[in-house]
């Protein structure tokens, strides 16, 4: 699962606030810092790699469109935060653009929006690492695909379960960490499971047995596809 870095420049602070309240909220986000003036604004871009700014288009002194041109580095993705009064701006083509209040559905819907464009760009510029990151009271926490023996899905949530016992539940979907998976290594076997085909120890028609870590169900849609992946395997 990536990791998202974002940044806030708005020059309400409760606005600010709101966001990185959000952000704490997403697994896969990360707050990296807040600027209520362009010359923050700059210096966050300057010094850290951020992924997505969140930035109000009435920011004084610099428009959106300077703040990011100004930026050092790859200019990260713009979700626009607008109010009813704003004038639309034209010249500036967002990823996504909230409106004042802004409500936890609407920032999620961005926030997936953010997590498939990152996943193009990572995708097309590298190849699958052998880990991810996931975000657990705030702190970034690294997963060896290694020791990841099955992801269980709970609505908005998603329960990472290692080889040694030990699990991680993070907010978020299972579809978007299946997506950062080597579909060769890792299969969905049910709509809320997938599973790490290194750590099979036996298929039947309605379970999987895992290494040490009991069974999980197998879901009548996907049985296909599972002993299609596993007979195929070089």
């Amino acid at each position: 699962m990536p990791i998202i870095k974002c940044a806030v420049a708005d020059n309400d602070p409760v606005v600010g606030e709101k966001i990185r309240e959000f952000i704490a909220i997403v697994g896969y986000l990360y707050f990296s810092g807040y600027a209520p003036n362009p010359e923050i604004a700059l210096e966050l871009m300057s010094t850290n790699s951020i992924d997505v700014l969140f930035v109000s288009d009435e920011f004084p002194g610099l428009s959106a469109l300077a703040v990011i041109r100004n930026a050092a580095g790859r200019p990260p993705a713009i979700v626009l935060l607008q109010t009813s009064t704003s004038k639309s701006n034209n010249t500036l083509k967002p990823l996504d653009t909230l409106m004042k209040p802004i409500q936890l559905s609407q920032f999620e819907n961005s926030a997936e929006k953010a997590l498939k464009q990152f996943n193009i760009m990572t995708n097309a510029a590298s190849g699958k690492k052998d880990f991810f990151l996931i975000k657990i009271n705030g702190r970034l926490q690294k997963i060896n695909l290694s020791e990841l023996v099955y992801i269980s899905g709970m609505q908005n949530y998603v329960k990472v379960h290692l080889q040694n016992g030990r699990s991680h539940t993070v907010h978020s979907t299972l579809k978007n960490f299946y997506r950062q998976l080597d579909s060769q290594r890792f299969i969905m076997v049910h709509k809320s499971y997938i599973v790490n085909t290194d750590f099979i120890d036996s298929v039947s028609a309605n379970q999987i047995k895992l290494s040490g870590m009991g069974e999980v169900p197998v879901g009548r849609i996907y049985k296909s596809n599972i002993h299609s992946l596993l007979f195929n395997r070089s």
